[in-house]
């Protein structure tokens, strides 16, 4: 009894000593980042290589997840022989404290590496908000038959430790396991930023103060997450020919990148509109999607070049503008929402780019770019003063 006892003290020391994964993966991704692969045959770039090996080794031993050290494995594997063009992206991993991901550059001959910490309770939040829409599209939500929606959480929130000046405000993971879905990491700190820099700034200026106070970084964070959910619960029509597949909405030709990222922004919203009529979400949730939807909306027209054509932000924001919901105040300097109003054209508006796309109605759709890509005057003269202040 006396040894047995000595043996579980001993691993529970063990695990309770475990390193931080997070320290681990940013030390080796800063190493693989500086790596000179032109000089693989000097003592110096041996000695790094060894390091490297040593650091994922130990991140093994730190993981929790067992994709994750096989994925670390493979990359040791790689490194040992010298075959760096064989490393590749990993796919979603769930369930990690931590993640390293790696990218060989076939023209430049160079590795580029990031290192993420997993923000728990941010995580835990867009989790809990995955499950919620999954059980709706499961009970029909809004009327649909979504055929290819994930099975479980393709996306989390994390934090880059690793370049110091990544840019990114989300990443884009190969699928992987034979999964039909990429996996999606949102980068908290670069939102931060970006939402400190411009959404912060401008929704001062185009709500009044008791709304702009009430959109935060983290309401920034849930829109980015809701629209590239919707991209999955987007509804398209399917024909097949023998054994090659299509959808219909591909005839949209140029307009369809354009049309989808409309429909994702409208359809979004509508699922936030469709938990808050279930009393799944409280009106105040409802309220903030929809305002940083706004000042999104309104950050990149502001950003949009001169002659940009068909840009999905000024269309959709001039198509609602027009039918009512949004407009300027009595003095002209700040919008004003009619939530119930808007809410119904965002309705009305999503039906009919989902015709639109469903059916390869090209002639329709284009008719629809074109009418709304003009931005009508009073919204013109709201950017033209946000494009004054000092938010670059």
């Amino acid at each position: 009894m006396i040894a047995s006892t000595g043996v579980i003290a001993d691993q529970a020391k063990s695990s309770d000593a475990k390193e931080d994964i997070s320290k681990l993966l940013r030390k080796t991704a800063k190493m693989i980042g500086n790596l000179d692969i032109s000089k693989s045959g000097t003592l110096h770039f041996s000695k790094i290589k060894k390091r490297i090996t040593r650091h994922l080794k130990r991140a093994i031993v730190a993981s929790d997840s067992e994709v994750q050290k096989k994925y670390f494995r493979v990359i040791i594997k790689n490194f040992r022989e010298n075959k760096f063009a064989d490393l590749h992206t990993p796919g979603f991993i769930a369930g990690t404290k931590a993640d390293l991901i790696l990218n060989y550059d076939n023209k430049s001959q160079n590795i580029s590496a990031i290192a993420l910490k997993t923000c728990v309770e941010e995580d835990l939040s867009t989790g809990k908000l995955f499950d919620m829409i999954r059980a709706e599209i499961r009970r029909g939500m809004l009327n649909r038959n979504v055929r290819f929606f994930p099975e479980s959480n393709v996306v989390k929130v994390s934090e880059a430790l690793y370049p110091d000046n990544f840019k990114e405000r989300s990443i884009i993971l190969d699928s992987s396991g034979g999964d039909l879905y990429p996996g999606i990491i949102i980068v908290k700190n670069v939102v931060e930023k970006y939402f400190v820099k411009k959404i912060q700034p401008i929704s001062q200026q185009i709500f009044q103060k008791e709304i702009s106070s009430d959109i935060v970084a983290g309401s920034l964070i849930r829109n980015i997450f809701l629209h590239h959910i919707a991209h999955y619960a987007i509804p398209f029509q399917t024909e097949v020919k023998g054994e090659k597949g299509g959808f219909k909405g591909s005839g949209l030709k140029e307009l369809f990148f354009h049309a989808e990222e409309i429909r994702a922004d409208l359809y979004y919203l509508s699922i936030v509109v469709h938990l808050y009529e279930k009393e799944l979400l409280d009106d105040g949730v409802k309220n903030k999607v929809v305002y940083t939807f706004l000042s999104q909306k309104v950050d990149k027209m502001r950003d949009s070049k001169d002659g940009e054509k068909y840009s999905p932000s000024s269309v959709l924001l001039n198509a609602l503008y027009s039918r009512g919901g949004v407009k300027p105040d009595k003095d002209g300097e700040k919008l004003v929402v009619d939530m119930e109003l808007l809410i119904r054209n965002i309705k009305n508006l999503e039906s009919r780019l989902n015709d639109f796309v469903m059916k390869g109605k090209y002639g329709e759709c284009k008719a629809f770019f074109q009418k709304n890509m003009e931005v009508p005057e009073n919204i013109k003269s709201i950017i033209k003063n946000i494009k004054s202040s000092n938010t670059d």
